[in-house]
């Protein structure tokens, strides 16, 4: 084993953990205001969120989802495996490997299956690498097999940090508010319409 793969291994295992417990303690410190947009599904659906929002919406799905199974489909990049593991800690969300670049159609697959399993399917769909805020089209194709039942994460702090990564990934800051909107929508075409549609809705809140 080369110093750069030890220095990985131990940084995917060291790592998670430490991003886990900050997530959640500051998850804990903000004020949450919860705007529902329609009735959340009672049966098993396909969630959405965009990649730069990814540090509180593992939390909260399984704010509203406490019972349910959920894979969310994660790139193989190494940065990949960093998040699988801190939302498999912090979350209890499984992942699904692959990207549209390496392995897309067969984690489509895994996902299609979870999904026919009864499990909550959970994605960004402008990761792995962007552009950001921009569809891509494997979306409808999940929300054709849930039956056009998807629901759009969306969180606003009012105080937070901004990398300086492609996806601007945001980080609320402690003891802030945080408004958290869930919208609702029943997707019947499955078309480029369509995909502009969903984009437009995952836009609304976003900051």
């Amino acid at each position: 084993m080369t110093r750069k793969e030890f220095t990985r291994k131990v940084a995917s295992y060291l790592i998670p953990f430490v991003a886990a417990f900050f997530v959640r303690l500051f998850f804990f410190t903000c004020k949450k205001i919860y705007h529902f947009e329609g009735a959340l599904p009672t049966r098993n659906c396909v969630f959405v969120g965009w990649h730069g929002e990814l540090f509180f919406n593992p939390l909260l799905y399984r704010k509203v989802r406490k019972t349910f199974t959920a894979y969310a489909l994660v790139s193989r990049h190494f940065d990949g495996e960093l998040i699988a593991r801190t939302n498999q800690l912090s979350a209890q969300i499984h992942a699904l490997r692959g990207s549209s670049s390496k392995g897309g159609r067969s984690v489509l697959l895994q996902a299609i299956k979870q999904l026919k399993n009864g499990a909550d399917v959970v994605l960004t769909p402008d990761g792995p690498r962007g552009p950001r805020h921009k569809l891509q089209g494997g979306v409808l194709s999940l929300a054709k097999r849930s039956g056009g039942k998807v629901v759009v994460i969306t969180h606003r702090p009012q105080r937070f940090w901004r990398l300086k990564s492609w996806d601007q990934f945001m980080i609320a800051k402690p003891f802030t508010k945080v408004d958290v909107y869930f919208q609702s929508l029943q997707l019947q075409e499955f078309d480029e319409k369509e995909l502009s549609y969903l984009q437009e809705r995952m836009l609304v809140h976003a900051i």
